[in-house]
């Protein structure tokens, strides 16, 4: 894994908003992840997808979750998306582009 965070400059990591009960399971794989070395001051977009379902989370209370469970948002984006239909994934794909250019 080291060698393949290594080569990129900004990271997409996608949850299903609909899912509350593996809420749980989804922060411990993003504290994981998010504490690699390689990743530190990496830009990271979160798609938060399936937000067209009647019982999927909102941006506030998935960001909420996160930062209670000691996640510092600073270098994160967390976008409300339903890939089916597109929606989102322009946005937030445009603000990873400027994240990344920047550095």
């Amino acid at each position: 894994m080291e060698t393949l965070l290594s080569k990129y400059n900004g990271v997409v990591f996608v949850i299903d908003s609909n899912d509350r009960d593996r809420m749980e399971d989804v922060i411990d794989q993003f504290k994981r992840f998010t504490l690699e070395e390689e990743l530190l001051g990496v830009p990271i977009l979160v798609f938060a997808n399936k937000a067209d379902l009647p019982k999927s989370m909102t941006i506030e209370e998935i960001t909420q979750q996160l930062t209670k469970s000691g996640i510092d948002l600073s270098r994160f984006h967390i976008i409300q998306t339903i890939a089916t239909e597109g929606t989102g994934l322009k946005e937030g794909l445009s603000w990873l582009e400027n994240e990344m250019q920047k550095k």
